[in-house]
């Protein structure tokens, strides 16, 4: 399981620097653990939490060997409301761009 922590998004908000994300961190842990309670006794598994520009890291991370990366699962919408009426665009970015297959969840 991968989660990446949009740093992108708050990058500017405040002074230029290194950007503390402590917020941003706890939310990747919870995410990592309520997903990870979902499917733990049916799949094996490892986590990672990385930080970027999600589409990105998400592709990249799946073409490094070292990964070995066979699927990617991952929701079809955004995260703001254009995104929502549509595939997201990261969405969008990983099914096209992904070299695995790639599995779009509704919700």
């Amino acid at each position: 399981m991968l989660t990446v922590k949009d740093i992108n998004k708050y990058y500017g908000a405040v002074h230029k620097g290194v950007l503390e994300t402590p917020g941003l961190d706890q939310l990747a842990k919870d995410i990592l653990e309520n997903c990870a309670d979902i499917i733990r006794q049916q799949v094996d598994y490892e986590t990672y939490e990385i930080a970027g520009k999600p589409k990105l890291r998400i592709v990249n991370f799946a073409e490094d060997e070292e990964n070995n990366i066979d699927l990617i699962v991952i929701g079809a919408t955004g995260t703001d409301m254009f995104d929502r009426l549509l595939v997201g665009s990261t969405t969008n970015y990983v099914i096209n761009h992904s070299p695995c297959n790639v599995i779009v969840v509704k919700n």
